[in-house]
């Protein structure tokens, strides 16, 4: 499962520029650090570093209430997208309250609020009601369900062999091709940042062919572990975590609480940057 979507600078800029003339009657300077704010968000979602975006954006959004009011259309793009950034890394309760402010601010000032905007926001809300993939206790913030069993080698492996470090839990298979287009970018992610305490734990779901699997492994350069029991769609792990949709990525943190869900090789790189620097 993959949440990518895609955020255009122009669109924040072109906002800016349309802001209505009674926005002027609160502190011109409340508005001059709003626009400050979002163009700051703007450059941290370009770079994927979606931790800073959001922390940018939540700063916009209280200077902007000062500014123009807590309903006001100015609101609705910056809260449109923050949620989109709780979405990107899995946290679709936060994304669905923080949109379902941001369609009620549209729904009042809708001539004033760009149609790229609020066609965003009806795409992100369908996104947001389809039923997840995997059980939904897996979300950022929480602890992840510990789970242990074979690699490729036969010998035993658990993600609390992990602890301490940054791991990302990836749910693949041979036969995947979304799974094996993203093996290079896992590859160099892995390359980038394992001397800085990053590692990656794949979950095979592949079936009962564990030598061609292995030599797959090798053969693309996937030097790291692998859980494997040959169960495919049974395996024990991705029964536990429900997953029923590949690939799918669970980042963990050094604190032992997940980061995000579903995200790609782009977006991890990002977050990656964030917890562990370039």
């Amino acid at each position: 499962m993959r949440r990518t979507v895609a955020i255009c600078a122009f669109v924040f800029l072109t906002f800016l520029a349309m802001t209505p003339p009674r926005a002027t009657a609160r502190p011109e300077g409340d508005r001059e650090r709003f626009g400050k704010l979002i163009s700051a968000s703007v450059e941290a979602f370009n770079a994927k570093h979606l931790f800073t975006a959001m922390a940018r954006v939540n700063e916009a959004v209280v200077e902007g209430e000062k500014a123009f009011g807590p309903d006001h259309s100015q609101l609705a793009a910056p809260l449109t997208y923050l949620a989109v950034a709780h979405y990107q890394i899995g946290d679709n309760e936060q994304a669905k309250t923080i949109l379902g402010r941001a369609r009620a601010i549209r729904d009042k000032n809708r001539k004033d609020v760009l149609p790229q905007i609020s066609k965003m926001m009806d795409d992100v809300w369908k996104r947001l009601e389809r039923p997840l993939s995997y059980d939904s206790k897996i979300k950022p913030g929480a602890v992840p369900t510990d789970f242990k069993g074979k690699g490729l080698d036969g010998k035993p492996i658990a993600l609390k062999d992990y602890a301490g470090k940054v791991v990302l839990v990836d749910f693949w298979a041979t036969w995947c091709p979304p799974c094996r287009e993203e093996i290079p970018s896992l590859v160099m992610l892995h390359k980038k940042f394992a001397g800085k305490g990053f590692e990656i734990l794949g979950v095979s779901l592949d079936g009962p062919e564990q030598k061609k699997i292995a030599g797959f492994t090798q053969q693309n350069g996937m030097v790291w572990r692998h859980v494997y029991d040959g169960g495919g769609w049974e395996a024990a792990v991705s029964r536990k975590y429900g997953v029923r949709s590949i690939p799918f990525t669970v980042l963990i943190g050094k604190d032992g609480k997940i980061i995000a869900v579903g995200a790609d090789a782009e977006l991890l790189n990002g977050l990656l940057e964030e917890t562990l620097g370039n």
